[in-house]
């Protein structure tokens, strides 16, 4: 009874940080103009984001910013679906470096505090360029969206979370799909290949027997990064 109140407090913490910061952005997208360089674009589909992979960009998003994203950036969904977005990502960054949702701790309410602060003045990371501007929403916030969410089962793993098999079939059936958009969403993408690699070759030397949805994910993350370049 007592771990049932425990989890329904640590629930409830995770809900209200989510929301908060669900309305924080939500409100920063909503009173920020959309950029001029998305004013006056049309949708221009399948073909509009063929011509630009050939001659510009292959980034999964900067696809589906010329083919659509500049038109829906001037809609009334964006700002809430950008939010929302946003949102999920500072989560999986939290669940990928603890392997869980925050508590209803000093300690996890903190460390929340603290990487939603760093994104926020991090120069380097530009906060504004990622999380309510248009084409940084397409091409950076959706590479992180895909690239953490893909990474959410491997980081799960190494923080011994137990897996059942029934969520082992739908981390393979979801990894697929999202690890070759993952893939295919940036070139740091190189890097997480070589640390992933890396990591088996670890588990290797130690013995460590992986699922099969972490070989299958990374071939698929591979793939997309080959589409990529």
């Amino acid at each position: 009874m007592e771990n049932e109140k425990i989890n329904k407090r640590n629930f409830l913490v995770s809900l209200l940080c989510f929301e908060f910061i669900f309305a924080f952005l939500l409100f920063l997208n909503a009173i920020f103009p959309t950029q001029s360089d998305d004013l006056g674009k049309k949708i221009t589909g399948i073909q509009g984001a063929i011509k630009i992979y050939m001659t510009w960009n292959g980034r999964f998003g900067e696809l589906l910013l010329k083919s659509f994203g500049h038109y829906f950036a001037t809609s009334l969904w964006f700002a809430p679906i950008n939010a929302l977005l946003g949102s999920s990502v500072i989560f999986l960054i939290f669940i990928n470096l603890f392997g869980r949702l925050p508590k209803n701790t000093a300690k996890d309410i903190t460390s929340f505090a603290i990487i939603f602060t760093f994104l926020m003045i991090d120069p380097v990371f530009c906060f504004g360029s990622v999380f309510y501007w248009a084409a940084g929403s397409f091409n950076y916030l959706l590479a992180w969206f895909f690239i953490l969410l893909v990474l959410t089962p491997v980081s799960l793993f190494w923080h011994k979370i137990e897996i059942t098999k029934k969520q082992d079939i739908a981390i393979t059936a979801i990894g697929i799909p999202c690890g070759i958009i993952a893939g295919w969403s940036s070139e740091f993408g190189i890097v997480i290949i070589i640390l992933w690699i890396a990591s088996i070759v670890y588990a290797r030397i130690k013995k460590i027997e992986l699922p099969k949805w972490y070989y299958i994910t990374l071939i698929a993350f591979i793939i997309g990064w080959c589409i990529l370049y």
